[in-house]
Parts: structure tokens; C-alpha cells; sequence
């Protein structure tokens, strides 16, 4: 009881501290660009290849690409998860400097989840450039380290767990969430990430307060503090301050109050 007293305390204060701010300004919160981590410089070595407008460099120690260039006009551009060069199979993990600086044809880029680094201005000045289909889900979307000079990426329509089997610049086809493996559309089979544990929405691999607390910062700032799960514990039909006293509840009493 003393520890359920001393939580509920700690989570108090917190409420107590945010509740003037829940569902009010911070909605319209957006994470600027200088919000985000420049990107570190990636050690590539000697060699590069082209493929469909676009230019790599390869890292053959890692065996990873990182796209330097692109020549072309298309509506839609489609970054691979993998690049080829001779009988090399290289991850394509990053979008180089200055990349895609000032494509104005583009309405559409579509990036796999192999991506982690957006280097500075690699989508500087392209104006047209209205969505983004990322393979994976918004958690890992947050997670690339995108640096200063990508306004253009950042302030698109962000469009998750999309298929890349499909044919821009309307990217219509999808998977329902990040834990389906069958597209919507044309039935294309991914893998698809570990079970999660319920409850522990910061991804520590346990459940405690620090959930808790995670849970009132992700429904003030849903953007920088995404979820790997439905967090609607209460099946109130809406992700509001009676599911993070839910979830305390959990912690203390599992049985009484289960998570699905």
C-alpha cells in the first residue's frame, strides 16, 4: 500500500503539472527542425553505383548504401531497402547531404524502414513535395536522426507501415499496422516486429511508473513520445489522463486491472 500511495503520488504531481495543458495547445504541437539530431558523418568507402536516377555511396565494411544523388523527373521517388553493385548486396541506411536538394518534381518519396539517417539539406527546397511513405511504423519514424535543412520531409503527410510493392505517386496500398504482415492490397508478405509487452509503452521491456509517466508525456506530445501499442487501457474509446491511472493501477494490482 505505501508503494502504491508513493506512485500514485509521483503521478499526481505530474497531472497536477500537465493537466492544464492536455488537449488544448500542445495539439497543435509540431517538432521543428532544429528538434532533431544532425546526423553523425558516416564512414563510406571507395565506390559508388547508380540505379534509377539514383547515385550510392557503399560502406563495404558494413555493407550498407547511402544515397548521394539523383538525377530524374518522377512524381514519385522510391528509395530501396537494398542496392546491388556487382555480386554486393548493400541495406541502404542513409539519405546523403543535399540528396534530393531542390527536386522540384517530386510530390512523393517513399522511404524503407532500413533508413536511420536524413543528413543535412538532403531534401532542401523541394516544394512539391506533399507525402511520405514510410515502410515502417511512427515509432520507428521518429527514430531517424534527421538533420537541419529537411523541412520539406518533415512538414509532408507522413503515411506509415506502407507497401512497397505499390506504384507512386499515389501509394495506396498499406498494411493495417506495424504488427500485420499481409498488404491490403496486393497480399505482399513482410516480416513484422516482435510481440510487445502490454503496458510498457516506452519499450523498456518491463512495466512501471516510468510507463506511467511516459503515457501522460505521449498524450501532450504524441509526436516525440510515440507508443508501440494501443494504449486505450480502459476501453473508454479514447487515449486520455483515466489510462495513465490505469495503467498505475495495473502496476500495483495486475490482476484487478489486466492489461489486454
Amino acid at each position: 500500500m505505501k508503494i502504491f500511495m508513493k506512485t500514485t503520488v509521483i503521478v499526481l504531481a505530474f497531472l497536477l503539472a500537465f493537466s492544464p495543458l492536455a488537449g488544448g495547445a500542445l495539439s497543435q504541437i509540431a517538432l521543428a527542425a532544429d528538434d532533431f539530431i544532425e546526423s553523425p558523418v558516416i564512414p563510406i568507402t571507395p565506390g559508388s553505383g547508380e540505379t534509377q536516377g539514383l547515385s550510392y555511396a557503399f560502406d563495404d565494411e558494413k555493407m550498407t548504401a547511402t544515397v548521394i544523388d539523383y538525377v530524374g523527373e518522377e512524381e514519385a521517388i522510391v528509395i530501396p531497402a537494398t542496392v546491388a553493385d556487382g555480386e554486393k548486396v548493400y541495406t541502404v541506411t542513409a539519405v546523403g547531404s543535399a540528396a534530393f536538394s531542390a527536386i522540384t518534381s517530386a510530390t512523393a518519396v517513399v522511404l524503407p524502414a532500413t533508413v536511420k539517417t536524413i543528413e543535412v539539406y538532403a531534401f532542401d527546397a523541394c516544394h512539391a513535395l506533399t507525402d511520405v511513405w514510410f515502410e515502417g511504423d511512427k515509432a520507428a519514424f521518429v527514430q531517424i536522426n534527421i538533420a537541419d535543412g529537411n523541412d520539406a520531409l518533415i512538414n509532408a503527410d507522413i503515411h506509415y507501415d506502407a507497401c512497397l510493392a505499390s506504384e507512386g505517386p499515389d501509394f495506396f496500398h498499406a498494411y493495417d499496422d506495424h504488427q500485420d504482415a499481409e498488404c491490403n492490397n496486393c497480399g505482399k508478405m513482410r516480416a513484422v516486429a516482435e510481440d510487445f509487452l502490454a503496458g510498457d509503452v516506452n519499450g523498456s521491456e518491463g512495466v512501471d511508473i516510468d510507463d506511467a509517466i511516459y503515457l501522460l508525456f505521449h498524450i501532450n506530445f504524441s509526436d516525440a513520445y510515440p507508443v508501440n501499442q494501443t494504449v486505450d487501457f480502459d476501453a473508454s474509446g479514447a487515449v486520455d489522463l483515466y489510462d495513465v491511472f490505469y495503467l498505475l493501477y495495473h502496476i500495483n494490482f495486475p490482476d484487478r486491472y489486466p492489461l489486454a
